[in-house]
């Protein structure tokens, strides 16, 4: 029965513990007492004495265990009181019932006689006081008592919820990390390894030296010392080796534990960047070769803009004088009363010669630009001086 009160109430647990530490007690929200009693005057006369709290409060009196479970349920109280021998129902049962819920729940025994066996019984089972009935002028101290001491314990427990949370999200995190986290002493011993998914092999007792190259163990030796020296983090890569024995590489991060001023041990976290390494060698491997591709492409382009200026330079332009020529023959030719009656025929001439002048020389431009031949018979300073005294020549300018 115990445990089917318990999974049907579970849900209060959480509740209680946040509103007991939140709520002020006050004329607008007085203490909640639950009352387990089930005799009429006997609940009286305690409701009376709990007048000299001088504290506002609401006494919710049940007097059977349905009524005093579905009290509960409906909104938890600040205290329960309960006597300890009921017809179906005892103080006993209510006891581990609340504890069951609640840890921290002020829980009085108010009885008419209880022999010294049953009061340490109920102390031990999570009872905060036992009041008898011919002595209630002691139950407002015992009530105020009870609450003091239970809002200090609800403080602590909810520190130490707060902390056990923090404890396994640290711990879930360091276990999910892609990379080992250990403490290590002064000599390199691993003194704790999170044993994570990446060289789980690693064991504590072990050192760091033992699984790191023989090259790498005068820099850990190094920081090793500096970081208990200065008390403060360092960091390092450790390089790998290709070559059987197989080694990783990783950039590491050292920092020390402080313990009473001094270092106690280091906290060493060794980042696994062997595939970041691979990653980069590969990379600059393409590079190199795009370079060589884009070194190539240039040769080739260089090598066709020669080609193509030579036979501009070679073939047309040779055929553009061949037509110049040709048209000075003409015209040479055009003499005595041919010359007289053909005015218009040698102005046209005249402008043929002029525009195959002008092609001729925007065709040797135009093979310049592409390869000049200054470029490959007197290199490049003499090139660009071609270049800027053209320029300044078509442009009217100076550089």
């Amino acid at each position: 029965m115990t445990s089917k009160c318990h999974t049907k109430y579970q849900h209060l647990k959480d509740d209680i513990l946040s509103d007991f530490l939140n709520e002020d007690i006050s004329a607008s929200n007085p203490l909640r007492i639950l009352l387990l009693e089930d005799s009429a005057s006997d609940a009286e006369l305690i409701s009376y004495n709990l007048g000299d709290l001088q504290i506002p409060c609401i006494i919710e009196h049940v007097i059977n265990k349905e009524e005093f479970q579905e009290k509960f349920a409906i909104r938890f109280p600040h205290l329960i009181i309960s006597d300890y021998q009921l017809p179906q129902y005892t103080g006993k049962e209510a006891l581990v019932f609340v504890r069951e819920m609640c840890g921290f729940l002020p829980f009085i025994m108010c009885t008419g006689r209880i022999n010294e066996e049953t009061a340490v019984e109920c102390i031990k089972l999570g009872a905060d006081d036992y009041v008898l009935k011919d002595d209630l002028v002691r139950l407002p101290s015992a009530v105020k008592s009870a609450l003091t001491l239970k809002t200090n314990k609800a403080q602590k427990d909810k520190l130490n919820l707060d902390l056990a949370i923090s404890e396994a999200n640290l711990r879930a995190i360091i276990n999910n990390s892609p990379s080992n986290i250990y403490t290590i002493d002064k000599e390199g011993v691993i003194l704790y390894s999170t044993k994570s998914r990446v060289n789980s092999s690693v064991s504590e007792g072990t050192t760091v030296f033992d699984h790191t190259h023989p090259k790498n163990h005068n820099t850990i030796r190094k920081n090793i010392d500096l970081s208990y020296q200065l008390q403060q983090d360092v960091e390092f890569e450790i390089e790998g080796s290709e070559n059987l024995p197989f080694y990783d590489w990783y950039r590491c991060k050292m920092g020390p534990i402080i313990k009473d001023g001094e270092v106690d041990k280091l906290v060493f976290i060794p980042h696994l960047i062997t595939d970041i390494r691979k990653a980069n060698v590969e990379l600059k491997s393409v590079n190199d070769r795009l370079n060589q591709l884009n070194s190539h492409i240039e040769n080739v382009r260089d090598e066709e803009k020669k080609k193509i200026a030579m036979e501009i330079h070679d073939q047309l332009g040779q055929e553009l004088i061949g037509s110049k020529l040709g048209l000075y023959w003409l015209k040479q030719n055009l003499k005595g009363d041919l010359a007289q009656k053909s005015n218009e025929l040698n102005q046209k001439v005249d402008d043929l010669i002029e525009l195959s002048t002008q092609v001729i020389n925007t065709t040797r431009r135009i093979a310049y630009e592409l390869r000049p031949v200054v470029l490959d018979d007197l290199g490049l300073l003499a090139a660009l001086e071609w270049h800027i005294a053209n320029y300044n020549k078509f442009r009217e300018t100076t550089i």
